[in-house]
């Protein structure tokens, strides 16, 4: 029988050990670690805002990012470290040359074949699967609030570039009275019954609008840039945003950032009781298999215990880091905790007076419009001065811009709340790009 044959009919059988399922844990003892369960999910809320145009540029903003980019390569590292842990219950398989010589002169080199199979650990290798697995669910957490973010800033941008534009209709608008007025006080003058005051004064209301006018543009281009950078373009059918669903739940406890806090806090609860076991043996199944230099191969099999020695202090040192940056975890957890719940009071406490803000400029405006229509009724009996108009469409339009700012704080407030409460990827149906749930 030659040395090869000899060794496919050593290395035969240990392949198959190797190959063998690591099979259940012992009662009592340890065993393939199985996958730690995932946190479930808080229900999602309705997608009332999914099909408008803001969620359909968003929806192709955050496709083609490298927000998302650098979010799935955190995961794809996270999901590669949990495979990693799952495979400690694994056997490994060893194959090699082992060379020999003598005193006599006898020397050769002999194929060796090694399969190895953990038993057991004290509970290492489960601890680390459940440390990935939880920092695999921090990753994906960290995705759905990175991407959140990303979407939050379209939103402000979004509305930024709205009202930026419905604040120049309303010059515009004011400009074309003032036209007008002005078009009165000139025929006025060449008549003689005017005032070389008159004139002034329209002229100056006339720079004025100008510089309004100049102000308004420049923040229409910045407005229209921001966008761009978020959404690649400027997409065409920008408008205020409709108004924000009620957040579900009313708290943030299911902001994708606290979720990854939560998942943080499982991992480095694992990898304390991980330092824990440390302390423990290990016990393997050894498999050998060699081909000798004479006709007849060896195979043995025998049990190996690892168990550290002159290590308490190591051992200790190791624990106590591990206590503390669990503690430290939890430490976080709790501050964004307090963090977001704080930030969600005063978003809550800012919508309600937004409110009270909005009736208010709502109902001003209606004043300064009725003002307006009343001079305008009074100088056509001739019983006002022409240039009051100007002064009655300025605060017109000074109502009207405010209306506008207040409106739209009461709109991004909403979408705010709508953030800190993880809801506001849900809402525009853009859990496809990731919630962090």
């Amino acid at each position: 029988m030659t040395r090869s044959r000899l060794f496919l009919l050593v290395a035969l059988p240990v392949c198959l050990v190797a190959c063998l399922p690591a099979g259940p844990p012992p009662p009592g003892g340890d065993g393939p670690p199985a996958a730690a369960p995932e946190t479930p999910s808080p229900a999602v809320p309705e997608p009332r805002l999914a099909g408008t145009p803001l969620a359909r540029a968003l929806a192709v903003a955050l496709a083609d990012t490298p927000v998302r980019d650098a979010a799935a390569a955190g995961e794809a590292a996270a999901e590669a470290a949990l495979s990693r842990a799952g495979a400690a219950f694994r056997p490994s398989f060893n194959i090699g040359l082992e060379a020999s010589a003598n005193t006599a002169g006898a020397d050769g080199v002999v194929p060796t074949a090694r399969a190895t199979q953990r038993l057991y650990d004290g509970g290492v290798a489960r601890a680390g699967q459940r440390a990935a697995a939880a920092r695999r669910d921090a990753a994906r957490a960290d995705s759905g609030d990175s991407l959140a973010a990303r979407a939050f800033d379209g939103v402000t941008a979004w509305e930024s570039l709205a009202v930026a534009r419905q604040a120049l209709r309303v010059i515009v608008d004011a400009q074309d009275r003032h036209a007008a007025v002005a078009a009165q006080v000139e025929q006025r003058l060449a008549a003689g019954a005017g005032r070389q005051a008159e004139a002034l004064r329209v002229a100056s209301r006339g720079a004025d609008l100008a510089a309004r006018r100049a102000a308004a543009e420049g923040r229409i281009a910045a407005a229209e840039a921001r966008l761009a950078e978020i959404f690649g373009h400027v997409p065409a059918a920008v408008g205020p945003l409709p108004p924000a669903p009620p957040p579900a739940g009313g708290r943030p406890g299911a902001h994708p950032a606290l979720a990854a806090l939560r998942a943080e806090t499982e991992a480095a609860e694992a990898d304390l009781a991980r330092a824990e076991a440390g302390a423990r043996p290990t016990v393997f199944l050894d498999i050998t298999g060699q081909a000798p230099l004479d006709d007849d191969p060896a195979l043995g099999a025998g049990l190996r215990l690892d168990y550290p020695v002159g290590t308490a202090g190591r051992q200790k040192a190791a624990v106590a880091e591990a206590r503390a940056r669990r503690d430290a975890a939890v430490a976080r957890r709790a501050l964004e905790t307090e963090r977001l719940s704080s930030a969600y009071r005063q978003a809550a406490a800012r919508a309600a007076a937004l409110t009270r803000e909005v009736a208010a400029a709502r109902a001003a405006e209606e004043a300064a419009a009725a003002a307006l229509a009343d001079a305008r009724a009074q100088l056509r009996a001739g019983r006002a001065d022409i240039v009051d108009l100007l002064d009655l469409g300025r605060d017109l339009d000074l109502a009207r811009a405010a209306r506008l700012e207040v409106e739209s704080r009461q709109r991004l407030t909403g979408y705010e709340m709508l953030r800190l409460t993880g809801g506001l990827m849900p809402a525009l149906g853009l859990c496809a790009a990731g919630c962090g749930g």
